[in-house]
């Protein structure tokens, strides 16, 4: 069974805020890294300002409209793609899965979700 206070992360919006905020941060990092981008470069790429960028980058602040985060996916090679799931089944496909730490230090409210994005984020890859 899936606890409830898991229950109660995946209702908080702010959840998923910084769960696609998250994904976006790892790919925009990782898109860099691998073409050798400055800031300065990757800024212009992307059509944004020099200390937005360093501002996404150090302090996870990414917060765009649905229309740059889809704009900014799609220049990194990358297609946003949202689902709409139940809720109850998104649930049941959960049981035995979560939580893991990161939510449970978020459950205690032990850190901020915004620190999460100051970690690395390792892909399956990653070893």
């Amino acid at each position: 069974m899936v606890e409830k206070k898991y229950i109660k992360i995946i209702e908080d919006p702010s959840y998923w805020v910084e769960e696609i905020n998250n994904q976006m941060y790892d790919a925009m990092v990782r898109y860099m890294e691998a073409n050798n981008l400055n800031k300065t470069e990757f800024s212009k790429y992307l059509g944004i300002s020099k200390g937005r960028l360093s501002q996404i980058l150090n302090d996870g602040e990414i917060n765009f409209s649905i229309e740059k985060l889809c704009s900014i996916s799609l220049k990194i090679g990358k297609i946003p793609s949202f689902t709409f799931e139940e809720k109850q089944s998104y649930i049941e496909n959960i049981k035995g899965k979560y939580p893991t730490e990161a939510e449970t230090l978020y459950t205690k409210k032990l850190i901020d979700p915004k620190i999460l994005l100051s970690k690395p984020v390792k892909s399956k890859n990653d070893h």
